[in-house]
């Protein structure tokens, strides 16, 4: 049994040892800050789907709520305008009439 078969030992597999030829230390920083980003992108987009829906509804809410403000604001600007005119064309038919 010198043939090199053993039915109790068996080969260890060979370990694979790479080394690079060349080692750029800018390209690996570059890759570690694309990860970092492709990270921080993943976390943002994340909290968008978490959170995106109350926020979308914040600010709708907060239009709603800034659009009824103006037309109060308007109504209150027109009532007043119609109001004035009024005065004015009372007092013109009243000095109309008093001649």
């Amino acid at each position: 049994m010198a043939i090199g078969f053993s039915l109790f030992r068996t080969k260890k597999p060979r370990r694979f040892q790479y080394q690079p030829k060349y080692y750029d230390a800018r390209k690996e920083a570059l890759q570690q800050q694309v990860q970092a980003t492709r990270k921080a992108v993943e976390m943002n987009k994340r909290l968008d789907e978490e959170y995106g829906e109350r926020h979308a509804e914040n600010i709708r809410l907060g239009y709603q709520t800034l659009y009824r403000s103006r037309l109060r604001r308007e109504k209150r600007k027109a009532n007043l305008r119609v109001a004035a005119i009024l005065a004015i064309l009372i007092s013109l038919f009243y000095l109309y009439l008093k001649n």
